[in-house]
């Protein structure tokens, strides 16, 4: 079984390819390790790991600033009251907001009023109210390793069922013997029948690339839009079961140097405003 450390809110899974006993693999036999938090970014905290092959970490370079460090997702929601009165709610879990060491990391600040970017600073944030539930590993075996994270986002302090707006439930699944880790992303509205008519959700994937060894490491993107799939329309509710927009969206990097190369791909298609 491969090395993975269990935490209520960080863990660090390595990969086998390096010692296991396949010998088709056509490319260099290093394990591919990852740390991730309970809010469902790519960055352990606590030690210091993000995504990491061949000794080069993109989400958590030890040359670049930790306050620069960014991974995880923001989400965005309009909605109205019984009253219809409109109401916003957003959140991220980004593990930094980019505004120095006090920005890093630390549990959920809630009920901030001063924007995404402004006080309180942390990591993690959300103009409403928010919890996390500790990590949930479904199964970690030689080969395999699947987890689970969620966060509730709710329209009172109160926190009740009947405050939740949202659940955000992120399910990490790692093939050991590969160079990949796949992130199933879930958002459930938990309000039907509590609020008014409007309701209206906006998630975005977030992650800062630092491939290189600078400070400030350069790099080449190249993105890929609506590359084609079997997964079509009918594999995603969003869709109704139409063909109409049934792409993956792929972007790949590449550092100055030409040492290594790194790729995110996205299902469905990704959608910009």
């Amino acid at each position: 079984m491969a090395a993975s450390t269990y935490d209520a809110d960080n863990m660090v899974v390595s990969g086998v390819l390096a010692s296991d006993s396949y010998i088709l693999y056509p490319y260099t036999k290093e394990n591919l390790i990852f740390g991730f938090s309970k809010y469902g970014e790519l960055i352990n905290g606590e030690v210091k790991q993000g995504l990491e092959y061949d000794g080069m970490d993109v989400f958590a370079n030890p040359n670049v600033l930790e306050k620069d460090w960014s991974q995880g997702w923001y989400i965005d929601i309009h909605y109205a009251d019984l009253a219809n009165n409109y109401k916003r709610a957003w959140a991220f879990a980004l593990y930094s907001d980019i505004s120095g060491s006090t920005g890093i990391g630390g549990d959920w600040k809630e009920g901030c009023t001063n924007g995404p970017l402004g006080t309180p600073y942390g990591g993690r944030k959300t103009n409403v109210w928010a919890t996390t539930d500790d990590i949930k590993v479904l199964y970690d075996g030689p080969r395999r390793f699947v987890a689970l994270t969620k966060t509730t986002l709710y329209d009172s302090e109160a926190k009740t069922s009947d405050d939740a707006l949202v659940s955000v439930t992120i399910t990490f699944v790692f093939n050991k013997v590969k160079k990949n880790v796949i992130l199933f992303k879930d958002i459930k509205r938990l309000d039907t029948g509590k609020f008014g008519r409007t309701f209206q959700v906006e998630f975005s994937n977030r992650g800062e690339w630092d491939i290189g060894t600078s400070a400030a490491p350069p790099s080449y993107a190249h993105f890929y839009d609506n590359l084609t799939t079997v997964y079509d329309g009918h594999y995603h509710e969003f869709y109704n079961a139409t063909n109409d927009v049934t792409g993956f969206d792929l972007v790949q990097m590449i550092d100055e140097g030409g040492s290594y190369v790194g790729f995110a791909a996205f299902w469905p298609q990704l959608f910009g405003k």
